[in-house]
């Protein structure tokens, strides 16, 4: 049986004042130039140093800027809006009705009216379904079953499991508030009915598994066009369940779900382009014995069976993790992994195009600890991924400024029509010819990615030297597909399940 030490605060306490010794004696040792990402000092972002959970990029006043919320344990949810020059203000106090011990969070149209809702997970039984009225105004939805249910949900994603255009909810829950075992509180899948009216499944199979489950988070691993559900769990062996096609999951036991660790969050990315989603679990905490434990990185082998990948840099990192994102931060072609930890300062493994990684050294500062969120996004339009951490130890969240390069990039915003308005669940593949190889790149759309982080809902793709996009398919939820060749590179592609597109940001947009 393992043990851990686990998170009450007055251990957090404890351990804040450990790392600000080692903070001082290490900050002038990361002073490192040429890095890809700076930290952005803007008041606004790091005045309020409050117990950060969730967070997420999210255009709240549809102004093509990317917003930032922030859900937090001892306060209320924090908004800060993007003023499109490279800073933040405040937001308006009653633009959304939020309060403390919110965590999780999920963007999603759920009544397909064109405007993104937001749900939002409370560790205190009070959940939050938001209806995006337009304009940044927000209404909370009281009578939904899903806001007040027992149970501490730290996490929440939005899905269409069964295809039929609607997109349903999934709230996996933990026992309490440390992730020990609780009193065997069962998970929560409702059915999105159309007319805004959501009714509890209650008998599918992952909703049957009680205990720790602390992420979930949905991809379909086998290429059929249903989303498959992988979940973890703190103290016990983790979950796959495969989408049958017919509102129907089964569980899929031993390889991928072994879980011998303290295991937190889960992440799908394709990260060796061979068209099948692969998979990072971030294993957090650490033994009594003080001994920090490795994160679980899978090859997906195109047949439902995973392989655990032992070797390499990333593969055998050991460390407090969090949380872990997949993006194509230097727009080379390849995902990277930004890893948040949260006794240790952060961690980037650039991707080396071969299926290995390189841990980028110094990227970020002794500082960099505490992150129990993260999500990324371009805030300022440039075509590079900037990251945003929450942080749960009090010292303050964190935004970084992707520095980029000479690389060149596409962005594709999808839009349902038969599926999804989010179009969620949407598989979105690009073929380019970068540095003299012609090869294919893999995005599934789907905002939530890793520990209750809400990220960029558009496919980003980084291009290096390519001048253009020789094809993109898109299989959309509904079993359409749309096939375009090709397209123009640095812009934003506006594609609509009925066949039309737009595009936006010819040319490389100038830097905040």
């Amino acid at each position: 049986m393992k043990t851990t030490a686990l998170f009450p605060f007055g251990f957090l306490r404890f351990r804040i004042s450990i790392f600000l010794v080692y903070a001082i004696v290490l900050a002038a040792s990361n002073c490192i130039s040429a890095q890809i990402f700076s930290r952005v000092n803007d008041s606004v972002l790091t005045a309020k140093q409050n117990y950060g959970f969730g967070c997420g990029f999210f255009d709240f006043n549809n102004d093509g800027n990317p917003d930032i919320i922030v859900n937090n344990m001892k306060s209320k949810s924090l908004i800060f809006i993007n003023n499109g020059n490279g800073t933040f203000s405040d937001a308006p106090t009653d633009l959304i009705n939020s309060f403390k011990s919110n965590s999780g969070l999920s963007l999603g149209d759920y009544d397909n009216d064109g405007l993104a809702d937001l749900f939002i997970s409370s560790m205190a039984g009070s959940n939050s379904l938001l209806h995006n009225e337009g304009k940044g105004i927000f209404s909370k939805l009281t009578d939904s079953p899903m806001a007040n249910v027992p149970g501490f949900q730290v996490h929440c994603t939005w899905v269409d499991y069964d295809n039929d255009g609607l997109l349903d909810l999934f709230i996996p829950v933990v026992g309490n508030t440390q992730f020990l075992q609780g009193d065997g509180v069962t998970n929560y899948l409702f059915h999105n009915e159309g007319g805004g009216k959501f009714l509890r499944v209650g008998v599918s199979e992952p909703e049957k598994v009680a205990g720790n489950n602390v992420c979930a988070n949905f991809c379909d691993i086998d290429n059929d066009g249903d989303m498959d559900l992988f979940m973890t769990d703190c103290l016990s062996d983790n979950y796959l369940f495969e989408n049958k096609g017919n509102g129907v999951f089964t569980r899929i036991d031993g390889g991928v779900t072994a879980n011998s660790n303290t295991s937190i969050s889960c992440s799908w990315g394709d990260y060796d382009n061979d068209g099948f989603m692969d998979l990072f679990v971030a294993n957090g905490f650490v033994t009594n014995e003080g001994k920090k434990v490795q994160n679980y990185l899978f090859h997906n082998n195109g047949n439902k069976t995973f392989t655990r990948i032992t070797t390499g840099e990333l593969a055998e990192f050991s460390g407090n993790s969090w949380n872990g994102l997949w993006a194509d931060f230097n727009n080379d072609g390849y995902l990277d992994l930004f890893l948040g930890t949260l006794y240790e300062p952060d961690v980037l493994f650039l991707n080396n195009g071969d299926g290995t990684f390189h841990k980028v050294s110094g990227e970020f500062d002794s500082l960099s600890t505490g992150t129990s969120g993260a999500c990324f996004a371009d805030y300022n339009n440039d075509g590079f991924l900037d990251i945003f951490t929450a942080n749960c130890l009090g010292t303050g969240n964190r935004l970084y400024k992707n520095n980029g390069n000479k690389n060149n990039w596409v962005f594709v915003k999808c839009e349902g029509s038969v599926s999804n308005r989010s179009a969620i669940g949407a598989r979105v593949k690009i073929k380019a010819t970068i540095s003299g190889k012609s090869f294919w790149q893999d995005r599934e759309i789907n905002p939530n990615m890793g520990f209750r982080g809400l990220s960029e809902i558009r496919a980003h793709f980084g291009l290096g030297n390519a001048t253009q996009i020789d094809s993109l398919i898109i299989d959309w939820p509904s079993k359409a597909r749309t096939i375009m060749t090709n397209l123009k590179v640095n812009q934003v592609h506006y594609i609509r399940e009925s066949g039309t597109s737009r595009v936006q940001n010819s040319g490389r947009a100038k830097k905040n």
